[in-house]
């Protein structure tokens, strides 16, 4: 069609060719409807997003293997585009998902079901994006990400190359986790605002940050470095954008504040905030009050190498396009914060 040619495009294929670099749950599903997961007898797994790991891509036989995980239950999973049921599911255990959208709208099927229903994303090293059996691929040659997107930030002080929260850091080696809440402290307002540490197996991120003023929610996702100095090795990207596009999940989901809750009863905790502030954000929570910013801070990236469009084998910026792709399609806002 004539004036179309800044679209992606897409094809259908019946085989894989590379190993992709995440796969991501539908989330479409994954956002409008609230989850109950039951497995066989055990207590019923509630708003948990399963995690899909590639593992393996066998060529000879067109199959890719893959680990399902939900909570502490893992399992085998296969993709095949030659087979009629593309995604099979490798166990005795018998899973079924409920799915609420409300009273008139409930879906209630196996897990398997599920995911030959509302494909998962496959994100690819090249950029594109495998659904069901279509290929998507960006026009890279016109695709220009907003030069906002991209941040310079002072990890002075900061260990680049460490990650995980510590209670009290030593100083001079501050972690990626403790630097990135010094970093926005300033715009944090006590007593209104809210910081959640989320850090853990099935995070929504690294921290949540509600912030009143601006009626923005932040899922902020934190890596450390591979280098001891900045720069633009595509190690520092493929777990970090993999995070972002999973949060897609929690934008504008009926399920946040009862998966929030969840956490915090668990292993998660408030950061600069107190329960009773928590308590009163959660109680007059509404999804359509609120807009959603995807935060990625990651010290090994040098803003300058990586944000120009025109550098030769930039994969960091090319993988870039897709993740923004799909979080400006959720209507919400990316920020890659760097040195």
């Amino acid at each position: 069609m004539p004036g179309l040619s800044f679209l992606a495009s897409s094809e259908p294929i019946n085989n894989i060719e590379e190993l992709p670099i995440a796969i991501i749950p539908n989330d479409l599903f994954f956002r409008a409807y609230s989850t109950i997961i039951h497995i066989n007898d055990d207590e019923p797994i509630r708003n948990c997003i399963p995690e899909i790991s590639p593992l393996n891509l066998d060529i000879d036989n067109n199959r890719l293997e893959c680990q399902i995980k939900i909570n502490e239950f893992e399992y085998d999973i296969l993709m095949s585009l030659t087979e009629d049921k593309i995604w099979t599911l490798i166990t005795d255990s018998e899973i079924r998902v409920r799915a609420d959208k409300s009273e008139n709208d409930i879906i209630e099927k196996s897990l398997e079901e599920i995911l030959n229903e509302y494909y998962p994303s496959l994100i690819m090293p090249s950029g594109s994006v495998i659904e069901g059996r279509n290929k998507i691929t960006p026009n890279r040659t016109i695709e220009n990400l907003p030069s906002n997107i991209w941040k310079v930030k002072d990890w002075t002080g900061c260990n680049i190359r460490a990650e995980r929260y510590e209670e009290v850091p030593t100083a001079g080696n501050i972690p990626v986790i403790n630097k990135t809440i010094e970093l926005i402290r300033p715009d944090f307002e006590i007593d209104r605002d809210v910081l959640i540490l989320d850090d853990g197996s099935h995070e929504i991120a690294d921290l949540i940050w509600f912030q009143q003023d601006t009626k923005q929610v932040h899922f902020i996702h934190c890596k450390a470095s591979h280098g001891e100095n900045p720069g633009r090795r595509k190690a520092d990207c493929d777990i970090l954008f993999t995070q972002a596009m999973r949060s897609i999940h929690w934008i504008s989901s009926v399920s946040l504040i009862d998966r929030l809750k969840e956490r915090i009863q668990g292993n998660s905790e408030l950061i600069l905030t107190n329960q009773v502030t928590w308590d009163a954000l959660a109680d007059d929570f509404k999804i359509n009050n609120w807009s959603y910013n995807i935060i990625l801070p990651q010290p090994g990236f040098d803003i300058v190498q990586v944000s120009n469009r025109d550098r030769v084998n930039n994969n960091i910026y090319e993988l870039a396009i897709p993740m923004y792709e799909r979080i400006l399609g959720s209507m919400a806002q990316l920020e890659i914060w760097g040195s």
